[in-house]
């Protein structure tokens, strides 16, 4: 039996600026699951226009999402939703995942069925079942409360670097990111993890998360090269990462070490405070935060090259 469901799913706000999908944008992918298909759009009924200097800002905490699919015999009703609304948060999810981590805007939280049930789920999300010709009949229903419309303003006004630039070509880029399972570069999360740190007033764990992040990218720097030189790729887990830097990363992939000003920088805003906080409980400031962030995201330009 086909069933139509649409759902209005609330999600932490997300900023856009420049453009917004319209209704022929909407992403849609297969879903083998339930031999059917779903399809995500923003809302533009839960859209506000930001009155900030980049001309066409919007702001948006809602996605609508409408699944087609077949309920095999013996399922009941109430099976066939907690499926399809399982469905619905995982792409949804995928979406968020885009924003925050491609994006950079931190303050997104994934959405979980679980914290209050199904019904909850339904009901916030004002389901409604749609027959063959369009009528539709409300469910029972809801889900998780998103952090208010401040903490969107404060960091679009006060963080440089936060993406929100929406073009056609980067739409497609999220139904790529969503089609391919919504899954990021570890680097890029953690560093994303780093800022929301940061914002939340934990300079001591932003350092910590962002020495990660450039550990991460470095091990996977160096096995990259390693593989496609066709070498033996070294066990680099029993190495130590000053070690990795010297004997792998200056010496096969690029020179990072005293005298290169990225390599500097990082020694002593990033990789100094982070073992005192590790070993000695070292106190650090919100600007001692921000530089070591700052700090590792050049030392990956670096690295990266021309």
């Amino acid at each position: 039996m086909q069933r139509i469901i649409e759902l209005r799913v609330k999600i932490p706000e997300i900023v856009l600026t420049h453009w917004f999908p319209d209704e022929q944008d909407a992403l849609s992918f297969p879903l083998d699951k339930i031999k059917g298909t779903i399809t995500l759009n923003l809302d533009p009924k839960r859209v506000k226009v930001l009155d900030y200097e980049v001309e066409d800002s919007y702001r948006c905490d809602s996605v609508l999402v409408r699944i087609e699919g077949r309920m095999s015999e013996g399922r009941t009703e109430r099976e066939f939703l907690d499926v399809v609304c399982k469905l619905a948060v995982e792409y949804v999810n995928r979406l968020l995942s885009f924003f925050r981590n491609e994006m950079g805007q931190y303050w997104i939280n994934l959405l979980h069925i679980h914290e209050h049930g199904l019904s909850w789920f339904l009901r916030e999300s004002d389901a409604k079942w749609v027959d063959e010709i369009g009528t539709t009949r409300a469910t029972i229903g809801g889900i998780m409360v998103p952090p208010g419309f401040e903490q969107a303003d404060l960091f679009y006004r006060h963080v440089r670097e936060m993406e929100s630039e929406i073009d056609e070509r980067k739409w497609e880029r999220i139904r790529d990111f969503i089609q391919r399972g919504g899954s990021s570069d570890l680097a890029k999360s953690l560093i994303v993890n780093a800022e929301q740190y940061l914002a939340y007033s934990d300079p001591r764990m932003a350092i910590v998360e962002v020495q990660t992040a450039f550990e991460v990218f470095v091990h996977r720097l160096v096995k990259e090269y390693y593989q496609k030189k066709g070498k033996t790729q070294p066990n680099l887990e029993e190495c130590g990462f000053k070690n990795i830097l010297r004997d792998h990363l200056s010496k096969r992939v690029r020179r990072f070490e005293r005298g290169v000003t990225q390599y500097d920088e990082w020694e002593a805003k990033v990789y100094r405070p982070r073992c005192d906080i590790v070993h000695i409980g070292r106190r650090v400031s919100s600007e001692e935060a921000s530089e070591a962030i700052s700090s590792v995201k050049a030392a990956i330009v670096y690295l990266y090259g021309d």
